[in-house]
């Protein structure tokens, strides 16, 4: 605290002379020590000092005149070292004493906020800056024009400002420590904790560039201040504080440039009023490009226009024509949308499911237009094969008549039938050999067959979708007759008796083709 001017005290020597006793002439050293320590730690101090001679010069030293509790002594403050220095080869006795202040504390000044003119939270910092001779001891802060109650004094204290939304006006007194108050200090500020509400948005992409418009955002508080917008290419920012800025002012529309035709871009677009608070945000998004025509003459054929299959991995012939060019195209076993891939004219494709399948196929072009209307084709998927069955065979000179019925397919029902044959008991799978016949015929007469040699025959039902029965097997013999040889055998001559172990054999026979 800055010290008055420099004076200079010559008094009488006889003012000084008789007035100081035997005690106060020996206090001297101590009181020194005493004024010399109040300086160091406080930067100013009182004394009051007695002296037979002149006082000397004291540049920093401030005259506060004789002292009212002790005849003959006089009152100075000191700022400095240097003076206590002077003072103590030149007074006879030195006290210290309190610090005597009939002064208000001066320049009182209050400031919320940093001087801001509205803040979004309650909880606010006051600087709080006064001076005084003596220092401000306390002071009081009231949102009225009364002071209603007295804190210890700090040049910066954290406030609450309460619930109330609007301008609050905070006013403060500073006392010093002999109770002089200061004049009023007085600022204001705007309480704003209400986030602003959203509008809407509209997006105008062409070629290298998307133009976002804004409006209808609204702040019943502090007002609009700015807006903000952020962006990405794989999905909207979640809020505004995240992503890439590309544009933060007062306008209400902004110009993205220098984008890549073809890549989707996501905005979120926020409005800040003036005391800070942040909107939600709105999502919009666009595609830069030069045109925006889908592709067209979209098709797609399942196993070259097959009405039915017994797989479910099936290939599929595709088209469609752009303004520019076909990239990619999606798949799907449902009527909606869900991976894309890069366009080729044909594909494998699995479907999912039995029973009547229907494939949807979208197109787009390099710049993301994408068919409005799916291409499709249906086929019928079955995987389950025909069953039951039976077969005979009738036999002749060197042919064999074979003879089902009864294969049933609950699917997509019996086409034609296999035959299958083998020499020996022991039938053929149907796609194990090559077939002896394949037709929609119930019989078949296999012939050039050898008479007396045994076949075995398997039939199988193939159904629509090209499932093979498991089928069934007969067994045959091709000859020109079917007589058994008539014979007879004696023996010893048809004796009763035989006389040894060993006896002779009589046989005969006869047979329409001959015994062998």
């Amino acid at each position: 605290m800055p010290l008055r001017s420099t004076f200079l005290l010559l008094l009488p020597l006889a003012f000084w002379t008789g007035c100081a006793s035997e005690e106060a002439l020996d206090s001297v050293d101590s009181g020194f020590g005493e004024a010399e320590r109040q300086l160091s730690e406080q930067g100013t101090v009182e004394v009051s000092v007695l002296s037979r001679g002149r006082l000397p010069v004291l540049p920093g030293a401030l005259d506060l005149g004789p002292d009212p509790g002790a005849a003959g002594w006089h009152r100075l403050r000191l700022g400095s070292p240097a003076d206590l220095e002077i003072l103590s080869s030149a007074v006879d006795a030195i006290r210290v004493v309190p610090l005597s202040d009939g002064s208000a504390p001066t320049d009182p000044s209050i400031e919320i906020a940093g001087g801001n003119s509205w803040t979004r939270t309650a909880s606010v910092t006051l600087s709080l800056p006064a001076a005084d001779d003596v220092g401000v001891d306390s002071m009081c802060i009231s949102k009225t024009s009364t002071c209603t109650a007295w804190t210890s004094y700090t040049t910066s204290k954290v406030y609450s400002l309460g619930s109330t939304q609007g301008t609050i006006t905070l006013n403060v007194w500073f006392r010093d420590a002999s109770g002089n108050v200061s004049a009023m200090a007085t600022d204001s500020i705007g309480l704003d904790t209400v986030k602003p509400t959203d509008g809407s948005a509209t997006v105008t992409a062409s070629e290298g560039q998307v133009l976002l418009t804004w409006t209808g955002f609204q702040d019943a508080g502090s007002g609009i201040a700015n807006y903000t917008v952020v962006y990405s290419t794989t999905t909207a920012p979640t809020s505004c504080s995240v992503g890439t800025v590309a544009y933060s002012g007062p306008d209400s529309s902004f110009t993205h440039t220098g984008l890549t035709d073809g890549t989707k871009y996501y905005y979120r677009i926020c409005t800040t009023d003036e005391a800070g608070n942040s909107s939600v945000g709105i999502k919009v998004d666009g595609r830069p490009a030069p045109e925006y025509n889908a592709p067209t003459s979209g098709t797609v054929e399942i196993n070259s226009g097959a009405t039915w299959t017994k797989s479910k991995l099936v290939t599929l012939a595709l088209s469609a024509a752009d303004d520019t060019e076909v990239s990619s195209m999606c798949i799907s076993n449902s009527s909606t949308c869900t991976s894309w891939v890069s366009y080729a004219t044909t594909k494998t494709f699995s479907i999912s499911g039995t029973g009547e399948r229907t494939l949807s196929v979208w197109f787009r072009d390099v710049y993301g237009n994408v068919s409005t209307t799916p291409a499709t084709d249906s086929i019928i998927v079955d995987t389950a094969k025909p069953t039951g069955g039976t077969v005979t065979a009738i036999g002749s000179a060197a042919t064999m008549d074979l003879a089902w019925t009864g294969f049933v397919d609950g699917g997509s029902g019996v086409a034609s039938y296999l035959v299958m044959r083998a020499t020996g008991t022991r039938a053929p799978t149907c796609s194990a050999s090559t077939a002896i016949y394949a037709g929609t015929d119930l019989s078949y007469s296999d012939t050039g067959l050898t008479d007396g040699t045994t076949y075995a025959w398997r039939v199988c039902a193939v159904d629509n979708a090209g499932n093979i029965s498991t089928g069934v097997s007969t067994t045959g013999r091709p000859a020109p007759e079917y007589t058994a040889p008539v014979g007879t055998v004696l023996i010893d001559a048809d004796n009763t008796y035989a006389g040894k172990t060993s006896v002779v054999l009589s046989l005969g026979g006869t047979d329409a083709s001959g015994i062998s």
